[in-house]
């Protein structure tokens, strides 16, 4: 049995509910992403177009919930905090539209683990502390490339 919370020995089982469960996730954000953007634009502006402030924070706070709990059942707690926070934190200092910051987070989300993972391969670090490093070190160098 894998331990929870160590990247490298996840299961195949375990990886695929993750992927299943991440693109439902992904699928509800999607279908709702214009309303969660208008609510956090204005609250008062959303009702005034019709929408449920109520339903649509409460879908988008269980996602996140589902994902922060998928998170640290696989990988751990502060992995997860930084495969979440890490990624978000480094687009926004290089964003210059909405699309762009989604994009870009999306982009340093894979790189990180990628990086980390490839440098594990090669060394006797831990692959959880040099994902977390990895991210860290983007997140430096998207401050030192902030306009």
């Amino acid at each position: 049995r894998p331990r929870t919370g160590d990247i490298t020995t996840i299961g195949w089982q375990s990886a695929l509910m993750t992927v299943v469960l991440s693109l439902i996730v992904f699928i509800i954000i999607r279908k709702i992403f214009s309303k969660m953007i208008l609510i956090n634009i204005s609250e008062d502006l959303a009702k005034v177009e019709g929408v449920d402030v109520k339903k649509y924070n409460l879908v988008y706070l269980l996602a996140i919930a589902i994902i922060v709990a998928l998170g640290v059942k696989l990988v751990g707690v502060l992995l997860t905090v930084a495969l979440i926070a890490l990624p978000s934190v480094t687009a926004r200092n290089l964003a210059t539209s909405m699309k762009n910051y989604t994009l870009l987070s999306l982009f340093f989300g894979i790189l990180a683990p990628i990086i980390g993972l490839t440098i594990a391969q090669f060394t006797t670090f831990p692959a959880g502390t040099l994902i977390i490093l990895s991210g860290a070190f983007l997140f430096l160098l998207s401050v030192f490339l902030k306009k």
